[in-house]
């Protein structure tokens, strides 16, 4: 399933642990470009090849952190190996997000969201299910549009967007660093699917917010995949009114 993929942050990181967040971090002196900053860490905490990172553009204009770095967003595909030559019209081979090798010391579990399911959130505002935690349920892109939730909220007081909540949405248990997946259960380990973000994280809400859920927002706007997610109902009936009266 063509799928947004996101981290979760290791309990033992200094900044935001446990949150999700894509992947990145600072520029060294060795990294010719912001790009190749991005899929330097991209590489290190997936445990994937720099080769088989493709850049395909930037969308969104850079935003400073409250730590003061210029965060720059990138777009990238991750092939399954090297990147390769096929046709346009020649279907990608999937990522198995289940055999990456994580960097246990940045990166706790993955989280991977399908377009189908962002696109179906954003057009009926869907109500949450719970997960069970289960290794017997079946998780697939309906399944998991079922987990999620939509709370509007404001960037920094100033720029409205929406927060995804995946509080009710499993967890991915690749392999650590280590070659030791983080599962608990045999069943677990078998499956690759563990509990709840909630349950994991022992918090009662998960969200994905601040500058990755902004970046997020920006995105799936960009590409057509949400529309008037983030604006109530009357602005955009107000917006279709104005346009008609300009035809």
């Amino acid at each position: 399933m063509p799928s947004v993929l996101f981290e979760v942050r290791s309990s033992k990181m200094r900044s935001h642990p446990g949150e999700v967040s894509f992947a990145g971090g600072k520029m060294d002196s060795s990294d010719r470009s912001l790009f190749d900053t991005a899929a330097r860490e991209t590489a290190e905490e997936l445990g994937v090849k720099v080769e088989q990172i493709e850049y395909l553009g930037r969308f969104a204009e850079p935003e400073v952190s409250y730590g003061g770095l210029v965060v720059w967003p990138f777009l990238a595909y991750i092939h399954s190996s090297g990147v390769t030559n096929e046709g346009l019209d020649d279907p990608l081979a999937a990522l198995d997000v289940t055999r990456l090798r994580l960097s246990s010391n940045e990166v706790q579990n993955v989280l991977a969201l399908p377009f189908s399911s962002l696109k179906e959130l954003g057009e009926n505002r869907l109500r949450k299910s719970s997960f069970t935690g289960s290794a017997n349920s079946s998780v697939n892109a309906e399944s998991i549009r079922s987990w999620l939730g939509l709370k509007q909220r404001l960037f920094r007081n100033r720029v409205p967007y929406d927060v995804v909540d995946v509080s009710d949405v499993p967890v991915i248990y690749p392999a650590s660093d280590s070659g030791i997946t983080h599962a608990t259960e045999d069943a677990l380990r078998h499956s690759h699917w563990g509990p709840s973000m909630a349950t994991e994280s022992a918090e009662e809400d998960v969200e994905i917010w601040g500058l990755t859920g902004l970046f997020l927002n920006v995105f799936l706007r960009r590409f057509g995949i949400w529309e008037d997610v983030g604006r109530s109902r009357a602005e955009a009936e107000e917006t279709q009114e104005t346009n008609k009266a300009a035809l």
